[in-house]
């Protein structure tokens, strides 16, 4: 799990998605994911 500034966690994220899954999200496609599991 990614902690730290908004910025930091997203990029950690997207990278994480691209390199395991292959799955290049834009940064807008991750805040709604982050807002989504916040609910």
């Amino acid at each position: 799990v990614a902690e730290g500034e908004d910025d930091k966690v997203i990029q950690e994220f997207r990278t994480h998605m691209e390199e395991v899954h292959g799955i290049d999200y834009t940064v807008e496609a991750v805040k709604q994911i982050l807002i989504r599991k916040q609910k």
